[in-house]
């Protein structure tokens, strides 16, 4: 997932857990920025145009995390295609609605297998792909956006 767009911010302050998810979804080819400090992520995104995907734990000790989630949702209403996974150690029913409430592509639980994780990635970069290229994603199937993933990356090469 190199080029302009594709890039995923993991945002945690355990730094263990930014390593080990940064790690699986290099291998898995997208290209990763990692920040252990979430109070930094607006200005991250900001000067970051080509991040697709936020993955985020929503309890954090420094900052709400579902607060931080809201503020993306605000800020950057004008990128629609930015995609929010939350992936928690503490899973709870009111992080989890909070969390649908606010688009998230996916809730995740820690410890998160690999194949999991990349899954859900996966799905939430096709997603985001087919939001860029200006095709509804409602309706779709996996199978249409990954047609329009491999349609997008083949204009970028």
């Amino acid at each position: 997932m190199d080029g302009d767009t594709g890039s995923v911010l993991l945002i945690d302050e355990d730094r263990g857990v930014l390593q080990r998810s940064a790690r699986v979804l290099e291998r898995a080819g997208f290209a990763c920025v990692t920040m252990a400090d979430p109070g930094e992520a607006m200005d991250r995104l900001q000067g970051s145009p080509a991040v697709d995907l936020v993955l985020l734990e929503p309890q954090l000790q420094s900052l709400d995390g579902i607060g931080l989630m809201r503020g993306i949702r605000d800020r950057f209403a004008g990128r629609p295609w930015l995609q929010l996974i939350v992936l928690t150690g503490a899973p709870s029913l009111t992080s989890a609605i909070e969390a649908l409430r606010l688009e998230a592509a996916d809730y995740l639980q820690k410890p998160v297998a690999a194949e999991a994780l990349v899954q859900g990635v996966r799905r939430a970069a096709l997603r985001a792909a087919a939001q860029r290229s200006g095709v509804p994603t409602s309706g779709s199937t996996e199978q249409l956006l990954r047609l329009v993933w491999q349609i997008h990356a083949a204009r970028r090469a």
